[in-house]
């Protein structure tokens, strides 16, 4: 069973937005596939919504992208600086995440158990607002001691759970480092690049060899659905953060939730 071009849209606009927003995109994928008995997308679709992700975080994030990516080849030609041991830090960090995922990726890009996707939707949101509240002070200093980067190595594996949002797991890790809302939340969505580029890598391996056909058409329609819905869900993000806190997009998971609980009960 596939489904249909509409169904297809509505995933991709969903996905889009949760790839970025720290609500747990696994949570949202649950909904139609537990309440209205939908199909899972095909590889094709994943690839395409996973694409238009990463043009999205690519074209919102590229000034804090270039100026990583500036501080590390300066400090491959020996001029080292914050910046660049920052961008060595960072890359260092997302290793053991990329590993864990290329490992594990056939039971990671199913939809997992549903009560994990619960329970990691619910500890995570609550994990999430402890870490806003309980941060009490903004890092100045933009280098990582090795606690730190530890501690940021954990929270990107820990983020690969199905349910527990990996942008939502590493803004919480920043923020027990020090890092103010909107830096944390920056710095994680780009740090969510190589893990968007590696679930492409894996689905573009998967269909290595099947004779699907691809229609062109509605593939770029999905791209461009996922990636304006990214684009949108970035710019809500920040906008939230500068104006609140992470109080309204918690408060959400958890009604998430509940919910999701309840018609897993019931069910």
């Amino acid at each position: 069973m596939l489904m249909s071009l509409w169904q297809q849209l509505l995933v991709a606009l969903v996905q889009g937005a949760t790839a970025i927003l720290p609500v747990a995109s696994s949570s949202h994928g649950m909904l139609p596939l537990q309440l209205l008995g939908w199909p899972l997308p095909s590889l094709a679709t994943y690839i395409a919504i996973q694409s238009g992700i990463v043009l999205a975080i690519l074209c919102y994030g590229w000034r804090d992208f270039l100026h990583l990516t500036s501080g590390w080849w300066q400090s491959v030609k020996g001029q080292h600086s914050p910046q660049g041991w920052l961008s060595w830090g960072l890359l260092l960090s997302a290793i053991p995440a990329l590993l864990g995922y290329w490992q594990l990726r056939e039971w990671l890009m199913s939809i997992g158990h549903p009560l994990l996707i619960v329970a990691a939707t619910l500890i995570f949101a609550i994990l999430l607002q402890w870490a806003d509240s309980w941060r009490h002070y903004c890092r100045l200093a933009i280098s990582l001691s090795w606690v730190e980067l530890l501690l940021l190595m954990a929270a990107q594996v820990l983020g690969l759970l199905p349910g527990a949002s990996f942008t939502g797991v590493v803004i919480t890790a920043l923020l027990v480092i020090g890092y103010e809302r909107v830096a944390a939340a920056r710095l994680a969505i780009l740090l969510s690049l190589p893990i968007h580029l590696m679930m492409i890598a894996a689905a573009s391996q998967a269909m290595l060899g099947d004779a699907v056909p691809i229609y062109w058409a509605e593939t770029l329609l999905l791209f461009g659905s996922s990636f304006i819905a990214a684009l949108l869900a970035f710019h809500l993000l920040l906008t939230l953060l500068k104006q609140f806190s992470f109080w309204p997009l918690t408060c959400y998971r958890l009604l998430l939730g509940t919910v999701l609980l309840l018609v897993l009960v019931t069910a």
